[in-house]
């Protein structure tokens, strides 16, 4: 059985000016919108809405159950690490925030069990890094992201309507 394969700089164009990109890329000679400060970066997938931007980057690795996490200085404690994202997807995740502009939050996707979430402000903040557990025939993690998805356009369309963010989720016009 083959697979198909995303070309880079793929791009749904959504209702109420609302973009996801596949690939695209950021670097300090893009000038406008898709430029980046410093060097050369291209997220997996960009969530672009008139306010603000979301990037999603899948990685296919985590932190097994019982490996050393002595390089995490600011660790929680947690002696059950089983399926957390390893730290230094979640410093790549800052990096994206930081270098490219109107980025609100960033997630890497990874094949783990632990959601993680790091807030800029407040605890409840769409503003931050994090990982979410985005395993292959897992419903339960297809629905947290579907949930996901629609938390973040709900407050980055600003006046859209529960039904145009609805079909905002579903139909896509591909460029």
């Amino acid at each position: 059985m083959g697979g198909g394969e995303l070309s880079q700089g793929l791009t749904a164009h959504f209702s109420d000016g609302i973009h996801v990109e596949f690939n695209r890329s950021f670097s300090r000679n893009h000038g406008g919108k898709h430029r980046s400060y410093s060097v050369l970066l291209r997220p997996d997938i960009l969530v672009e809405t008139p306010r603000q931007r979301h990037i999603f980057d899948a990685k296919f690795a985590f932190e097994p159950l019982g490996s050393s996490l002595g390089d995490d200085d600011d660790d929680s404690g947690d002696e059950n690490p089983t399926g957390r994202a390893r730290r230094w997807h979640i410093h790549k995740m800052h990096t994206y925030r930081d270098a490219l502009d109107r980025v609100a939050s960033v997630r890497v996707l990874y094949p783990g069990s632990t959601a993680e979430w790091y807030p800029v402000g407040s605890p409840g903040a769409h503003d931050g890094v994090g990982a979410f557990p985005l395993r292959v025939g897992n419903a339960a993690d297809a629905s947290a992201l579907r949930s996901l998805l629609k938390e973040l356009l709900r407050a980055d369309t600003a006046g859209a309507d529960e039904g145009q963010v609805r079909s905002a989720t579903r139909g896509a016009a591909v460029s």
